[in-house]
């Protein structure tokens, strides 16, 4: 499955389970082998001591393999940022704004 995410993978919130907390708000059919979900994504920055939280909200794009119904993509999009490539220095911005 390919997967594309514009900051996540720096901030390695994989590793630190407790300091995000995701809700998918609505999921919609958008496609023939597509479904997108509109999410709302909580994280307490660790890196400083205060630990302040940092709210997005975007949408998930995942496509739908029709051979076997898995999900063979997944590619979120942040509503606060114009460039959603894998790593964006505008996403990095917007974390530390």
């Amino acid at each position: 499955m390919s997967k594309q995410q514009p900051i996540v993978y720096l901030a390695n919130v994989n590793r630190f389970p407790e300091t995000m907390n995701q809700s998918h708000n609505t999921c919609l059919h958008t496609g023939p082998y597509e479904i997108t979900t509109r999410w709302t994504m909580v994280m307490k920055f660790m890196l400083l001591s205060r630990k302040p939280e940092l709210v997005f909200t975007g949408t998930s794009v995942m496509g739908i393999n029709p051979k076997n119904g898995k999900f063979s993509s997944h590619v979120d999009f942040w509503d606060s940022i114009a460039n959603n490539e894998y790593f964006s220095l505008e996403g990095l911005w917007d974390v530390f704004r």
